[in-house]
């Protein structure tokens, strides 16, 4: 994708847009400043400066063929799935944020870049290098979601008196 009046160079992945979406959506965006410095995105969101990625690949790219060794290790990365499960997605409406602060503060949001939604810790590392796994802080999400999703299933239902 070539964009005339941008002072980065971009390499944009789009999701398939034919199955669930009239217009294609970005998926992932790596970005060359013209400083040579490298940032890359996953669903709009920034990596952070801190993810492991960018201690295999620098910040900055020197070469084309520093640039091809970006591309080249990026393509063994694949997006965090996140916590798809059916039984958990009722806790976080899509576009939606969860706190719950009990000792440390656990913080997460729902979203939907694919034909099913997803809960993601606030913290997630959006990018992991096994396909159809989840990074390890949406791993630890995954136990706080369950704990709060047996929470309100053990907890007795409170019904509402009627006003007449």
């Amino acid at each position: 994708m070539y964009m005339t009046n941008s002072s980065k160079l971009k390499c944009v992945e789009l999701n398939d847009s034919d199955e669930h979406w009239e217009t294609p959506r970005v998926k992932t965006c790596i970005s060359v400043d013209k400083d040579l410095e490298i940032k890359i995105m996953v669903h709009g969101k920034s990596l952070p400066d801190s993810h492991t990625i960018y201690r295999r690949i620098g910040s900055s790219c020197y070469s084309i063929k520093s640039i091809q060794k970006v591309f080249d290790i990026i393509s063994d990365y694949h997006i965090c799935e996140g916590n798809n499960d059916a039984e958990l997605q009722d806790l976080i409406p899509v576009g939606s944020f969860m706190d719950i602060s009990n000792g440390n503060k656990y913080q997460g949001y729902c979203d939907s870049f694919y034909s099913q939604s997803t809960i993601r810790s606030k913290r997630c590392d959006l990018f992991v290098q096994r396909k159809g796994s989840r990074c390890c802080v949406c791993q630890t999400y995954r136990r706080t979601l369950r704990k709060v999703l047996n929470r309100r299933k053990s907890s007795p239902k409170v019904s509402t008196p009627k006003k007449d």
